[in-house]
């Protein structure tokens, strides 16, 4: 399966600090084992693995702390971040997630 997703300004923040990708679109379509705890210090029973050009990253979906949903991103900020700097990932642009299976996602720039 594929899934696109369009990029904000948001997925940047004026900072640049916020670096995710927001997957309601296709959450639906991931193993529900994969949401964790608000934090790190309660991780999901199983993680995915996100990858793009030989670079791997295993993490979860968080979930807020107030409604206990799931947020809308990956936990893993900081590799979505250095996938963007990779890409040269903008506004504007499309990242496509390829579930090669269950617990792996590979990520590129359209």
């Amino acid at each position: 399966m594929i899934f696109e997703v369009p990029l904000t300004e948001g997925n940047f923040g004026k900072s640049g600090r916020n670096n995710h990708v927001y997957i309601d679109t296709f959450v639906h379509a991931l193993p529900k084992d994969i949401v964790g705890g608000s934090s790190r210090a309660f991780p999901a029973p199983r993680k995915i693995t996100l990858e793009y050009d030989g670079y791997y990253c295993e993490t979860d979906i968080p979930t807020d702390r107030r409604t206990g949903k799931p947020r809308p991103f990956f936990r893993a900020r900081g590799f979505i971040g250095r996938f963007f700097d990779h890409v040269g990932a903008r506004p504007g642009d499309v990242v496509v997630f390829e579930l090669v299976s269950p617990y792996r996602l590979r990520m590129s720039l359209k």
